[in-house]
């Protein structure tokens, strides 16, 4: 005969077990839609970093017309790139991060 506590804890062990194999499955999903796409927001972003650096000239910051067109230009295609993204299979959480 059980007693309530094994019950209980049979019960825990087996919930416990379930939710760790609809997480992994939750993972596995998360991974196979839009991983190579969410790959490439990071390398955006990555790259948008690298643009909002402005060049040095002498080791000064250059705010020159023709450096900020050059910068205007860069981020313009780095927007095209973003908008170009397609985000619909994508789970909430990395759909948060492409709005963000």
């Amino acid at each position: 005969m059980f007693s309530i506590r094994s019950i209980v804890l049979l019960l825990g062990l087996t919930l416990g077990g379930l939710t760790l194999s609809l997480i992994a499955a939750c993972v596995d999903d998360a991974s196979a839609a839009g991983q190579s796409d969410f790959g490439e927001l990071v390398q955006i972003f990555n790259d948008f970093r690298e643009v909002q650096e402005p060049d040095r000239k002498n080791g000064v910051p250059d705010y020159s017309l023709a450096a900020i067109a050059e910068q205007k230009q860069q981020l313009d295609r780095l927007r095209g790139r973003l908008e170009a993204l397609d985000i619909t299979g994508w789970p909430i959480p990395r759909q948060s991060d492409y709005h963000l």
